[in-house]
């Protein structure tokens, strides 16, 4: 009889030793979500010592739940795992995982199982708003003479459910502002990029927060234009009298390679915001060539 209470007193320490020392995780959606569409990337980061043996997430609405993700690994009860480096879930939420949702307030839940004895359960919630209906967008009537390299105005009017509007050039996007003395109706200012190649049109857009995007065209002529191209070699006291000019004391572009600290001014420190401007060099950007040249 003492060995069998022994027995039972050890195991119930053994267990309540798993227990306890079994640890809990944070879960975090990361960016927040705050808009869901027809289809909304959502990402989540789990960080515990033991890692998580099952990740899931559904939204519910209206008292309803529907499942978005439900992700399984192998349980480790006993034999745990340890120092588990934090994990990245993505999943997609909106009605192409969820059909009966409905545009409107919902809240998205994601739940985190340690994978411990214990196995604690973390949930991080957000509210989101559901919006399925996408924009609409009416380019003008005007007629549109485009110069490469050249800018150009354009009105539209967006409508249905938006948030952004404007023109778009290939990968380049330019915002739209309201129009003077015309209610729902927007203008931007777009540019052709000397280098967007001409078989490529201009187009009015509208999009929501949700990721939903609508297009339209305007009636456009471009006129290709054909820009002077010039090489020329650049020796090392060349570009050691224009860095001197712009950083002499090293500080903008530290290094002792004159290259490295050339290309770190010309490249990187332009695109940024600087304390006071910088001066040009040359008379447009310099690109350098392996050799290395200069290419204007």
């Amino acid at each position: 009889m003492k060995i069998l209470i022994a027995i039972a007193i050890l195991a119930l320490i053994c267990i309540s030793s798993l227990f306890f020392l079994s640890s809990d995780t944070a879960l975090k959606i990361d960016p927040p979500v705050q808009v869901v569409g027809a289809s909304t990337p959502v990402t989540v980061q789990t960080t515990g010592p033991h890692g998580v043996r099952r990740v899931s997430a559904f939204i519910e609405q209206g008292g309803a739940k529907m499942p978005l993700l439900d992700q399984s690994t192998p349980s480790h009860h006993l034999f745990w795992r340890k120092n588990q480096p934090p994990q990245t879930v993505t999943f997609d939420a909106g009605r192409g995982k969820a059909p009966n949702l409905k545009e409107g307030d919902a809240k998205l839940v994601v739940e985190a199982v340690t994978d411990d004895f214990r196995g604690s359960t973390a949930t991080a919630s957000l509210p989101v708003k559901v919006v399925l209906a996408p924009p609409r967008v009416v380019g003008d009537e005007y007629q549109h003479y485009v110069n490469q390299g050249g800018m150009e105005l354009a009105v539209m009017t967006p409508s249905g459910s938006w948030t952004d509007s404007g023109v778009k050039v290939g990968d380049h996007r330019f915002r739209s502002f309201p129009l003077p003395g015309q209610p729902g109706q927007r203008f931007a200012m777009f540019a052709y990029p000397w280098d967007q190649a001409v078989e490529v049109a201009p187009l009015v857009y509208a999009r929501n927060a949700a990721g939903n995007e609508a297009t339209a065209a305007v009636w456009f002529k471009l006129f290709p234009k054909k820009f002077r191209v010039r090489d020329f070699e650049l020796k090392d006291e060349d570009m050691a009298r224009l860095v001197s000019q712009i950083d002499p004391n090293g500080t903008l572009a530290p290094g002792p390679d004159m290259l490295t600290r050339f290309l770190k001014i010309n490249g990187d420190l332009r695109e940024g915001p600087v304390e006071r401007p910088l001066p040009a060099l040359g008379q447009g950007r310099v690109l350098l060539r392996r050799r290395p040249q200069l290419h204007l």
